[in-house]
């Protein structure tokens, strides 16, 4: 969301996408990611240096809402992957197990 490169429609890019997105106190309930330094959440996410003041006021409004029933061992499954393989006919369910615990 944070990447100026995806507003670029707008003629005033990501400031006016965020303030169509949240105008009406829209909140994104936000899923946790796995990424190699760990598990990156509302609380951790890093955006570029520019573009954190408004990251800031937008988590400080509530805008961002982490959510914290997840199951870690579901978090490589990632929503592309799922739709890639919907896409490709694959349907089988022992693609959504490939990480559970023992």
């Amino acid at each position: 969301m944070f990447d100026e490169a995806n507003h670029v429609q707008l003629p005033d890019g990501l400031l006016e996408s965020f303030g169509r997105l949240f105008k009406n106190d829209l909140r994104l309930f936000v899923y946790p990611v796995r990424s190699d330094a760990g598990v990156i959440t509302v609380e951790n996410v890093r955006v570029s240096e520019e573009l954190q003041p408004l990251y800031d006021y937008l988590a400080r409004r509530g805008s961002f809402v982490d959510l914290d029933n997840y199951k870690p061992e579901n978090l490589p499954i990632l929503c592309r992957d799922v739709l890639r393989r919907i896409a490709a006919g694959d349907h089988g369910k022992q693609w959504c197990r490939q990480k559970s615990p023992s």
